[in-house]
């Protein structure tokens, strides 16, 4: 069980007494090394909820940053429905008991191994996902997912397909599965790579990283994507949240959620239905075409490339919204330019300012270089698109390298970042055979 060092949580006692009653100063704050006992003792007691909150009372910078990510990593933190709060393991480390929201977990056997639940993260329409510990033969963290209700026979049989799929794909940049079982009431589950990251756009904000650094992120994006087209299969469900970067210094990028994954090799969507989150979704899916190919996961990463770059979306939710449910037409639209929406956009100084320049730099910068990367990625005709994913990591390859040289934006050509793609995609190939532990979204 992980835990807090005594001195640790005695200090941050004393500081939550000076705390009470009064506002944190800027002046008053705790130091670095006392910060994450501090705020874990301030969630589990119910004083913030959120990172908002909590960034509302202290200050914004580096070191909260660092708190928060260092108890999410190690468990002690976890997040519920929107909410911060700490987990079991955060309670016993603290000394606290725990709250009636945690109820004694529960334990699932599989294939010879306990597992513990220690904290639901998330819940949808497929079922949920836990953190939890695996407690024999070994002790290591994992996360589960398990469908929400019993003889469910869709659910079960997606979930099982989902972990065949991971086991296919065996890549770094995608969490490994570790066991498959059915728990006592007659609910299969699925044991994965625990993953203690945090959404792709929520990463690259919180660290501020300048387009350069995100549009390197989103090049390993491409990588991983690559390969999951090159074993045969189509994600389906590209968007931010569904990709997960670590807060450690290599910065490791992971693809979650295989959940809507379609094999390349004949298998078509059923006609009419339609899957997928309609602000990523390409125009062939929303219109529940039966036969799509690659160039629909071109279309959900140049949605993401757009979000990166401006940090707004080319679909609009309120359009969606009053749509409702022929979405066909909104998702169909052609897309504003990134640029435009950008120069429209009423906090553009700030949008800019979160990627490390001003917002003529980062205007120009769309319009010389990225404006006609993003376009073709996101053309309604998937004719006009981008052929495959590499092509796309070409194009966005070429920008960023002559624009970092040159400090405006280049002309876009198609180069040597291919190679340099594909070669990335075989060395990661290569290292995703090591099994690490399921998926868990922060």
């Amino acid at each position: 069980m992980t835990s807090l060092p005594a001195p640790m949580t005695q200090a941050a006692y004393r500081a939550v007494e000076q705390f009470r009653g009064s506002r944190p100063r800027a002046d008053a704050e705790p130091d670095g090394d006392l910060l994450p006992s501090f705020l874990l003792w301030l969630i589990a007691q119910g004083r913030c909820q959120t990172a908002a909150e909590l960034h509302r009372a202290f200050r914004p910078d580096r070191t909260l940053a660092a708190a928060l990510d260092r108890l999410l990593h190690d468990g002690l933190l976890v997040e519920q429905d929107g909410a911060l709060v700490a987990s079991p393991t955060g309670h016993d480390a603290l000394g606290l008991d725990r709250p009636s929201r945690f109820p004694a977990p529960p334990e699932l056997r599989a294939s010879g191994a306990t597992y513990a639940l220690d904290a639901r993260l998330a819940t949808g329409a497929q079922g949920e996902v836990w953190m939890a510990r695996q407690t024999d033969p070994l002790e290591r963290r994992v996360a589960i997912k398990l469908v929400a209700e019993r003889g469910d026979a869709e659910r079960n049989a997606m979930l099982f397909r989902e972990a065949a799929v991971l086991a296919d794909l065996a890549h770094s940049g995608i969490p490994a599965v570790g066991d498959t079982g059915v728990t006592g009431d007659g609910r299969p589950f699925v044991v994965m790579e625990f993953v203690a990251g945090r959404p792709l756009d929520e990463f690259c904000d919180r660290n501020e990283l300048p387009l350069g650094e995100r549009l390197r992120l989103f090049l390993r994006v491409c990588a991983i994507v690559h390969h999951v087209h090159a074993q045969g299969y189509l994600h389906r469900d590209l968007k931010p949240q569904n990709i997960l970067v670590t807060p450690d210094p290599d910065r490791a990028v992971k693809l979650i959620d295989f959940g809507l994954a379609l094999s390349l090799d004949g298998e078509r969507n059923q006609p009419g239905r339609v899957q997928g989150t309609p602000t990523h979704m390409s125009p062939e899916q929303a219109s529940g075409a039966a036969e799509l190919d690659q160039r629909a996961d071109v279309h959900g990463l140049g949605v993401i490339l757009f979000e990166l770059a401006t940090g707004l979306s080319p679909v609009r939710e309120a359009d969606l919204v009053q749509a409702g449910r022929d979405i066909t037409g909104v998702v169909g639209a052609a897309k504003v330019r990134a640029s435009e929406a950008f120069a429209r956009a009423p906090n553009r100084w700030e949008l800019a300012e979160r990627r490390g320049t001003d917002a003529g730099a980062l205007r120009r910068a769309l319009q010389g270089g990225l404006d006609p990367v993003i376009e073709r990625a996101l053309a309604v005709d998937r004719e006009a698109r981008h052929a495959d994913v590499a092509s796309l990591a070409a194009d966005v390859g070429e920008f960023l390298a002559e624009w970092e040289g040159s400090g405006h934006a280049p002309r876009v050509r198609v180069g040597t970042w291919l190679l340099a793609l594909l070669a990335v995609a075989t060395v990661a190939f290569v290292a995703g055979a090591v099994w690490g532990g399921a998926w868990v979204r922060r």
